[in-house]
């Protein structure tokens, strides 16, 4: 039941805009930091693709973050275009920060529901989550 309802809430940016506000950034740069705190190491292309956002916004979220401490960017030496972030000790200290308040979001979501009725709001959200799959947005 919980990773139903972390995608739910993954999906729905209730997240983002809490931490956000928690974190001092914005909402994309909160999505980043988790994304990058997520995968340890990720290339630029992958996290813009994560995010869904265009070259520049990419760019701005990326700078602001390296600017105060954030990430860390580097570059392959034999391709100076691929770029990895990582999350610097400060970055670290703030995505840990954030997840453990997201896990206890989680937690008092799934503790707010009977005992009783937690396999039905499983299998409703399990059935809801293949809808979603099957009927792509636009």
């Amino acid at each position: 039941m919980k990773d139903l309802v972390k995608v739910i809430i993954k999906n729905s940016g209730i997240i983002e805009k809490n931490e956000a506000l928690f974190c001092g950034v914005n909402e994309t740069q909160c999505q980043a930091i988790f994304e990058i705190g997520r995968a340890k190491r990720i290339s630029l292309k992958e996290l813009s693709e994560i995010l869904l956002l265009d070259k520049m916004t990419m760019s701005r979220t990326i700078e602001y973050l390296a600017k105060n401490g954030i990430i860390v960017r580097s570059m392959k030496q034999e391709d100076r275009r691929y770029a990895t972030i990582v999350l610097t000790k400060r970055g670290e200290e703030i995505f840990k920060r954030m997840e453990k308040r997201v896990e206890n979001y989680y937690d008092r979501v799934i503790s707010s529901i009977p005992d009783n009725k937690k396999d039905q709001v499983t299998e409703s959200l399990g059935i809801f989550m293949k809808a979603l799959d099957k009927n792509k947005c636009c």
